[in-house]
């Protein structure tokens, strides 16, 4: 975000890939190469003799090279299945002889009009879909192992399946065309989340898929982002972090059926351009106390707006109180917190009206992810504010719904700041808080860091990071956010998955990041 006289949140400096290559040196949108940067293409050299029935929800995984054929022989079959039905036409699988695992002894053809081998640094860190031979090529030497050894089965299979949806792309005339970048590379991300979801749900053989996979795709998401300030028109553009993932979670939902409307219902990116030198130099962060100062007062003003507008009397938050290693733990009501209860934490205090956190775990936030993750803290403390002056019940806000509840209105918040802040204008009437490259992306991240990991049986107490920015993607997305999440706690939810370690004590409700990075 920027302030206006002060330049706001924003955060985290992130991985490009170029998808697309047109064979001339240089990325561009062609109908070529389609490459994904997060990895893809499975080798003739690496695969496994036979088939193997299933991958491992949990304990041991299957060898690297048994999981690269496991996975795409699977998505092979689900589209061999899926493309029929949504495209009315029979799926052309590619045969193993037009998939290369290459390393720098072993090459494969150059995505050209001249042909010949292509030199290994052509692939290195890098998947592909070439379009001139209907062949896909991905880094055997590197990328795919390091994510292997990194992330597990999944993150080979996620690459793939992004992959396969350009071949899905190319097979229907949709690379042949003037679609975006951007809109070529949604649609992949869409199909890749459709692929999963069938995985998720599969019970036979096959590739199978946990809970837990689906925090590892986030995480993919935002790695192979554009960088922020990219112009989301640029020849080789993929999206934000936030685009992939809403990209992604679209098919997950909705199925590889909403998927292909893509290329006529384009879908709308929210990939922001730095607008001056100082807002770039500064990646779009505001120093530590700028961005608390203009997050909160910004929430109160959010919030007085939303009571106006719909006939309830919001009460502001009071106070924040602040504390540390070194300073007495708070107090909230009666209740006196000891230092392991309160360190590392953030929370909203019911009896005394204020938000309370740890300053040197918000500081952290502010370092590691940005100045939207600090905000993404504060907004969920703020929604709580607002469940209580609502009179929901404490086991209700502390619930799955809840919690769920909370990032959906903090998705509400930032498409409000997004499109003016016109909550909080000054008195010239122009927004004293804005977006900045890389802001929903903090979010995302930040929901990554503060949630919890899904159980070997895929539950959570409170929703997973996965649910919760399908949440904040509700809340952002709707043309009245604030009005579906309120609808949250009216109904029961079948949303699984978390927000993190999350404690209660007496009239409060306490937030704790993750012990580990995402």
């Amino acid at each position: 975000m920027r302030v206006r006289v002060i330049p706001v949140l924003i955060g985290l400096a992130l991985v490009g890939a170029a998808c697309t290559s047109n064979g001339g040196g240089q990325t561009a949108q062609s109908t070529q190469a389609v490459t994904s940067g997060d990895g893809t293409s499975k080798p003739p050299g690496t695969t496994a003799t036979d088939k193997p029935t299933e991958t491992k929800r949990n304990k041991d995984a299957k060898p690297y090279a048994e999981t690269v054929k496991l996975a795409i022989d699977d998505i092979q079959d689900w589209w061999a299945k899926t493309m029929p039905e949504v495209y009315d036409k029979k799926y052309t699988a590619i045969p193993d002889a037009k998939i290369y695992a290459v390393t720098p002894k072993k090459p494969a053809p150059a995505c050209t009009p001249a042909g010949g081998e292509a030199p290994y640094e052509q692939y290195e860190e890098n998947a592909m879909y070439c379009t001139l031979g209907q062949f896909v090529a991905y880094d055997d030497q590197k990328l795919l192992p390091q994510l292997y050894k990194d992330y597990g089965e999944y993150a080979l299979a996620m690459v793939f399946a992004h992959e396969w949806g350009h071949a899905i792309q190319d097979q229907n005339g949709l690379l042949d065309t003037n679609l975006p970048s951007f809109v070529i590379e949604n649609q992949a991300d869409c199909f890749a989340g459709a692929w999963t979801k069938h995985a998720l749900d599969n019970k036979a053989g096959g590739f199978r898929a946990t809970e837990a996979d689906l925090q590892s795709a986030l995480a993919g998401m935002l790695k192979f982002r554009d960088r922020p300030g990219t112009d989301a028109r640029a020849a080789s553009a993929h999206g934000s972090g936030f685009d992939r993932v809403n990209g992604f979670q679209t098919g997950f939902e909705e199925g590889a059926e909403k998927c292909v409307t893509f290329s006529t219902d384009l879908p709308t990116p929210y990939s922001l351009t730095f607008t001056s030198q100082e807002d770039l130099d500064n990646k779009g962060n505001l120093p530590y106390g700028d961005a608390v100062r203009s997050a909160t007062e910004d929430l109160n003003a959010y919030w007085k707006s939303l009571g106006d507008a719909y006939g309830f009397d919001f009460k502001p938050v009071d106070n924040t109180v602040r504390f540390a290693y070194d300073t007495a733990p708070p107090k909230c009501g009666s209740k006196q917190y000891t230092e392991d209860e309160a360190i590392n934490t953030i929370f909203f205090c019911v009896d005394d009206n204020y938000v309370g956190w740890d300053e040197g775990m918000l500081q952290g936030v502010g370092e590691d992810i940005g100045d939207m993750g600090i905000g993404t803290l504060l907004a969920k403390q703020w929604a709580v504010s607002a469940q209580v002056q609502s009179q929901l019940p404490k086991d209700v806000i502390e619930s799955k719904e809840g919690v769920t509840q909370q990032s959906c209105f903090t998705g509400a918040w930032t498409r409000a700041v997004l499109e003016g802040d016109r909550h909080n204008t000054d008195e010239s009437g122009e927004p004293r808080l804005t977006l900045s490259p890389g802001d929903i992306d903090e979010a995302v991240l930040a929901f990554l860091n503060i949630s919890e990991t899904p159980d070997s049986k895929g539950q959570t107490a409170t929703g997973s990071a996965f649910d919760q920015v399908k949440a904040f993607r509700l809340g952002f997305l709707a043309d009245n956010g604030e009005v579906e999440c309120a609808r949250i706690t009216q109904t029961d939810s079948s949303n699984s998955g978390g927000t993190g370690k999350t404690t209660t004590g007496k009239g409060t409700t306490t937030t704790r990041p993750s012990d580990k990075n995402s």
